[in-house]
């Protein structure tokens, strides 16, 4: 029941709690507009870091040469390049291996 239907008009106190009420409103719109600027800002961010690190990557495999990619299995992590020493067999010398 609204304060018109049981015999309460909304008075001076109630129409300036109300406009206190739209100034929060409009303050924490404005708070998540920053915030999601920010995470836009900082998803372009982390998209750019992990370009490089792919970028950084993809050069170090081509900088073996053809022989390292081919010669180990595609380039696989472990897979040596002539004059590099030859990887364990057993796993335990691969990055993120978890044994």
């Amino acid at each position: 029941m609204s304060a018109q239907q049981n015999g309460h008009a909304p008075g001076p106190s109630a129409d300036a709690d109300f406009a206190q009420a739209f100034q929060e409103l409009s303050r924490g719109e404005r708070t998540a507009q920053a915030l999601e600027d920010s995470l836009g800002a900082l998803e372009a961010r982390i998209d750019e870091l992990v370009a490089a690190a792919d970028a950084r990557e993809r050069e170090m495999r081509e900088s073996r040469g053809p022989a390292a990619a081919g010669a180990g299995g595609g380039g696989e992590p472990g897979a040596g390049a002539a004059g590099e020493a030859e990887p364990r067999r057993d796993g335990a010398g691969e990055r993120g291996a978890s044994r």
